[in-house]
């Protein structure tokens, strides 16, 4: 046995306290060759980092003279050292969407990694986290005059409008909505406050209010008492942001609209004719003027967002009307000036008057068997006007 103890140097290596028992009989030249390079790599990391020793010294102890005057700051007992380590780098917060996203990846291929382990022929089937439940909404409505007002709470999110393209529907541009369970009359009563119109079939009660011609509410006759609210008399709605749903087609529906009788009312040669009514029939009107009606106003104000009106600028010599006389109600509010003017019967609104008797306008809704896809419609922001709209107590 070979004993080196104490050396002073190993193949350039400086080492000290080490012990090495060698039996040299024992070792194989290759074995021997082996041993030497693993010394000599030994001694080039031991030169290469004995100058970073001291260094390393240093920092232990500026480390262990910061962390005891932080411990004896805080404490009262005997200060002791502690070793300051780096902390690891925090990963930036994920989203709700982003951990969602992620967790329904996972659950998508962990699902489909053991339907293929247990059965490769299986069809994969793609796990989908059931929708976001949001709290339910209430909203306050209300005819213009204030009258009549209502909430309701709808059972999922307002995102659409049903707009029917029956006779009556298509006048007054009713964009409904199932009410559901939470209708709720909070002014007013739905029979005597409101007026009921009904035809055809008489399955439906159209109800608007008495006093300013507001269509509120289409109410089915059964015992089921179905409540659809017209949007239009909705606060804080934005009836441009809702699709519209167009699938129910009641101009189909037996027995079919027969449109009333106009006033015969000569028309001279080039000019142009245009003839309407309300849905009931009691007022009727015959429009004859020299240039063709090419543009109507869509205004949003708080009483013709209401009526649905797009209203035709004429001139009032060029109108003849039939059964005004005692078959209207004429609305006025705020200074007065403007009468708006709808059927007593079924609610329909027919024209406003104002001051001057030269000019009116006429709802273009209500002509017969006319297109409206044949003018450009022209958006008035008269809601912006002074004074603002405020719902009468």
């Amino acid at each position: 046995m070979l004993g080196l103890k104490n050396f002073s140097k190993v193949s350039g290596c400086a080492q000290r306290g080490s012990h090495l028992a060698l039996s040299v009989s024992s070792m194989s030249r290759a074995f021997r060759k082996h041993l030497a390079g693993c010394l000599h790599v030994v001694s080039i990391l031991v030169d290469t980092h004995a100058s970073h020793l001291q260094s390393l010294r240093d920092v232990c102890r500026r480390v262990r003279i910061l962390q005891t005057r932080r411990c004896c700051s805080q404490h009262s007992r005997r200060p002791r050292a502690y070793i300051l380590r780096t902390p690891r780098p925090q990963r930036k917060a994920a989203s709700a969407l982003d951990s969602e996203s992620a967790a329904r990846r996972f659950a998508d291929s962990r699902f489909n990694s053991i339907q293929k382990r247990h059965d490769p022929d299986r069809i994969d089937i793609a796990i989908s986290t059931p929708p976001r439940r949001t709290m339910a909404t209430t909203y306050h409505g209300n005819c213009h005059c204030g009258a009549f007002k209502f909430t309701f709470t709808p059972t999922e999110e307002l995102k659409s409008a049903i707009a029917c393209d029956c006779s009556i529907c298509s006048r007054n541009s009713y964009r409904s909505t199932v009410a559901g369970s939470g209708f709720v009359v909070t002014k007013g009563d739905i029979d005597s406050t409101l007026a009921t119109y009904l035809f055809g079939k008489r399955e439906w009660a159209h109800k608007f209010c008495k006093v300013c011609g507001t269509s509120v509410l289409i109410q089915k006759t059964d015992e089921s008492g179905l409540v659809l609210v017209n949007l239009r008399a909705v606060q804080d709605i934005d009836l441009d942001s809702l699709a519209l749903n167009t699938d129910f087609k009641g101009s189909t529906i037996e027995p079919f609209y027969k449109a009333p009788t106009s006033p015969d009312v000569e028309c001279p040669p080039g000019s142009s004719r245009y003839s309407g009514s309300c849905h009931c029939g009691t007022v009727t009107y015959t429009l004859v003027q020299e240039a063709k009606l090419t543009t109507v106003s869509d205004c949003n104000c708080s009483i013709c967002s209401r009526n649905g009106a797009l209203h035709a600028m004429i001139q009032t010599a060029d109108l003849t009307l039939d059964g005004a006389e005692t078959g209207v109600t004429e609305y006025r509010f705020g200074d007065k000036k403007l009468a708006h003017t709808f059927c007593k019967t079924c609610g329909v609104f027919l024209y406003a008057r104002f001051p001057t008797p030269l000019i009116m306008t006429l709802n273009a809704r209500t002509f017969n068997g006319f297109d409206l896809g044949e003018v450009a419609v022209k958006k008035s922001d008269n809601k912006a006007r002074s004074p603002e709209y405020v719902v009468p107590e």
